[in-house]
């Protein structure tokens, strides 16, 4: 990624998007007419340049409007994902554990008849055809995967378009936003595009795309099943977070969500505390929804359904903290006591002036909802994404980790990855932990042990599948 010759991820996608509205026709070169002749690698090359031209161009106009800092939240959002990749056991796990079991997975099921277990058996599938072939013909034999032809095209109406539809999805994601380079992705969607008189070839221009759809990407499937799954999968990303911790800093009392009363009223306190005897160190709050596009790239982020989860948890935290200062939960505050709000993306990551904006609101919701939230109470609050929490426990110690929350809290930390923090407090190169929950796998995804029983037996299945 460091070489001068790298065409990054996330320009290759905004080229795919762009090249799909933009109408196939012959340039004008030095008075002949001429294709652009993609078998050569400069001539992509030079497609990136003008792309980068455009989007610097695109931005010069907007951002002479607003402060230059405003785009770097938009700048992370494109970005992270694509350095962090999706192809690895901790994606996989999280997104089953919390979509695939319970309401969530038989909803889906129900929905779309097929379960989440073969639809995720179909996109590793897919992506490993991908990274070796270009080509992944409709009449696949079957035979050899635990998986009928039948599971397979069920799977295809929620993972590829014929070519004609996906030019017309993404014209019309396409108009909706100006931006060039925070343009919504069709790919997002369906990562796979077929072609031919029967739709018989597929293609997918970024197979790492497949991994996201069938991994975190279900949430969009099930995010409009009702009141009911929504509260599960809540409840499951907050079951996912406690034992995450546990399993990772066991030497710290963590503690789950819990009832208490104030008078005649009764509270539930934050969903993880991590306590200190009868001092509260670190409150944990965590909401489960993930962004929408104009959650990421809105010019003014705070008018977008979602922001209000966050702006509703750091409120929710200071009133815990108020209530615990009154001697309202029989816990007392630790001198350094912090509030986290845990979320499954980014949201907040990179920015300061958002986050500023968002404590701004919080502070105004607690003035209306209860007069006894007092300055005092509104202690630091941090924003953290799970797998920048995962990133950090995977070299974390308990001292390690209590040292990172305390340089964290620093406001001109504001939007920093709680990692970063984390490698200045434990610099050098310690050793990362193993997956805490690897031997869950075969549990969660009963095709993990059959694609290890094959990979054993033949080295070259797994990056190789034969047709």
């Amino acid at each position: 990624m460091t070489s001068k010759l790298t065409i990054y991820k996330w320009e290759l996608e905004t080229l795919v998007n762009e090249l799909l509205i933009v109408p196939k026709r012959k340039r004008r070169i030095k008075g002949q007419w001429r294709e652009l002749d993609c078998s050569r690698y400069d001539a992509l090359q030079d497609m990136v340049r003008v792309l980068r031209r455009l989007e610097n161009a695109d931005a010069g106009v907007r951002l002479k409007r607003k402060n230059v800092l405003e785009e770097m939240p938009r700048i992370s959002a494109r970005q992270f994902d694509w350095q962090r990749g999706w192809f690895n056991i901790p994606q996989f796990y999280r997104s089953t554990f919390i979509y695939g079991q319970g309401a969530s997975a038989d909803y889906f099921e129900a929905t779309h008849g097929l379960t989440i277990n073969e639809f995720s058996l179909i996109g590793f599938v897919l992506h490993t055809y991908f990274w070796e072939y270009p080509i992944f013909m409709r009449s696949f034999d079957w035979a050899s995967i635990p998986l009928t032809s039948e599971k397979f095209e069920r799977a295809l109406r929620l993972l590829c378009s014929p070519v004609v539809d996906t030019r017309q999805k993404a014209s019309g994601i396409h108009r909706r936003f100006q931006s060039i380079a925070h343009q919504p992705s069709v790919l997002r969607q369906f990562p796979c595009i077929s072609f031919g008189a029967q739709n018989e070839r597929i293609r997918s221009p970024l197979p790492q795309l497949i991994l996201e759809r069938v991994t975190a990407g279900v949430f969009y499937d099930i995010v409009g099943a009702g009141r009911k799954v929504r509260e599960e999968y809540g409840r499951r990303f907050e079951d996912y977070s406690l034992r995450y911790l546990q399993a990772s800093l066991p030497g710290i009392n963590w503690q789950s969500e819990h009832t208490y009363r104030v008078r005649k009223e009764e509270f539930k306190t934050p969903d993880i505390l991590w306590t200190d005897g009868r001092r509260l160190r670190l409150a944990i709050e965590c909401k489960a929804t993930r962004m929408s596009v104009e959650a990421r790239y809105a010019d003014n982020p705070l008018s977008v359904r979602g922001y209000d989860d966050l702006i509703k948890a750091v409120f929710q935290l200071w009133r815990y903290f108020s209530h615990c200062r009154r001697g309202l939960t029989g816990v007392s505050l630790a001198n350094n006591v912090t509030g986290l709000v845990l979320t499954l993306d980014s949201w907040l990551l990179m920015a300061n002036a958002l986050i500023q904006d968002v404590l701004a609101a919080a502070t105004q919701m607690a003035a209306e909802r209860d007069a006894e939230i007092i300055e005092e109470d509104r202690l630091p609050i941090l924003f953290c994404a799970s797998t920048d929490l995962e990133s950090t426990l995977a070299t974390a110690t308990e001292d390690s980790f209590a040292n990172a929350i305390s340089k964290a809290v620093d406001e001109h930390r504001h939007g920093w990855a709680l990692s970063s923090s984390h490698q200045e407090v434990r610099p050098g190169n310690p050793d990362r932990k193993p997956f805490p929950f690897r031997d869950d796998m075969a549990r969660l995804l009963p095709w993990w042990n059959w694609i290890k029983e094959r990979r054993d037996r033949s080295p070259t299945f797994a990056s190789a599948p034969q047709n």
